[in-house]
């Protein structure tokens, strides 16, 4: 399948429409396809694996996560 240049990171808010591309984004999305964790960071910073990590480890803790549900990661972002 083939999409337009920056089509997937424009539906989560991700595309820089002045220069063309994208910002450094994360996301954890569930089975149900729902963003549980995003972090957005600038261009120049390497955002790393440890917010999503942290991320993936309290989704396995969960016996369910509530759709609603919002629940801090550690100074990387967090579940929603």
């Amino acid at each position: 399948m083939r999409t337009h240049k920056g089509e997937a990171s424009r539906k989560y808010g991700a595309y820089r429409d002045r220069d063309g591309f994208s910002e450094r984004a994360l996301f954890v999305i569930d089975a149900d396809g729902i963003i549980r964790w995003s972090y957005l960071s600038d261009v120049g910073q390497n955002p790393g694996a440890d917010g999503v990590l942290a991320a993936l480890e309290e989704l396995t803790r969960l016996p369910h996560v509530a759709q609603d549900a919002t629940i801090d990661a550690p100074e990387t972002g967090r579940l929603e």
